[in-house]
């Protein structure tokens, strides 16, 4: 049985946990880029994933229920498909 952050740390702290961890992905997912390892398509596709990065935390700061975590838990799987493609896509 796994007991997930909200439970173990309280809805609060696992909001902040992930509003940091958020934050930090979409500005570490511009370096890529601006060290010219990547080019435009992937720049495109990343900007795509830190858009619905910022959707999913303004989702999470606004309804914390179970069927919005639910939702949201959907939303990142897909956005993750959208982060492999942009560093397949975007060399």
């Amino acid at each position: 049985h796994v007991v997930s952050a909200p439970i173990r740390l309280g809805v609060s702290s696992a909001r902040l946990i992930i509003t940091v961890t958020f934050l930090s992905l979409m500005v570490t997912t511009i370096w890529p880029y601006a060290a010219g390892w990547f080019g435009m398509r992937y720049l495109a596709l990343v900007s795509l994933v830190d858009l619905i990065l910022v959707y999913v935390l303004w989702s999470v700061w606004r309804d914390t229920s179970p069927d919005n975590a639910g939702r949201l838990s959907r939303i990142l799987k897909a956005n993750m498909v959208i982060g492999v493609m942009a560093v397949v896509l975007g060399r």
